[in-house]
């Protein structure tokens, strides 16, 4: 469901149920348009990492805006870091495994051929430098009679 005037209205109402009590509606409409839009999950998921990266920050009294932002930020980049590392690190593990597998198989396949085919120093195409053996075509001598 791509209807901007609908999306606003869920991230507004998002936002509000965060600070005050939804009605029954509000609450309908939200679950309704949040499993139809793909868009509105995402920001709903984002918020909710969002805020779950400040839960964790001490207050300051009088707090250095630009440190204060620098902090919010590196731990929000930590926190997706992380969750991304978990998402991807099946999939690396086994490209891994399955790289190690193909170079495996190919080390033992070009393993038997290449120690029969090729010799380095050695050539396959040789000159032959002997004469030709010509048969002995001489008669056999008859054997002796015995007496």
């Amino acid at each position: 469901m791509r209807n901007p005037l609908v999306c606003r209205k869920f991230r507004r109402l998002a936002t509000e149920a965060r600070d005050r009590a939804l009605t029954p509606s509000e609450q309908a409409f939200l679950h309704h348009h949040a499993a139809a839009c793909t868009d509105c999950q995402e920001y709903e998921r984002q918020t909710r990492a969002s805020l779950s990266s400040l839960a964790g920050l001490t207050f300051d009294p009088k707090p250095e805006a630009n440190r204060f932002a620098r902090t919010v930020l590196r731990r929000y980049r930590l926190q997706t870091a992380r969750e991304s590392l978990s998402y991807w690190s099946p999939a690396l593990l086994a490209a891994a495994v399955a790289a190690t597998l193909v170079l495996a198989a190919l080390q033992i396949a070009t393993a038997s051929r290449s120690s029969e085919s090729f010799r380095p120093g050695s050539s396959q195409a040789r000159r032959i430098t002997n004469e030709p053996v010509l048969p002995d075509l001489t008669p056999a001598t008859p054997p002796a009679t015995a007496r």
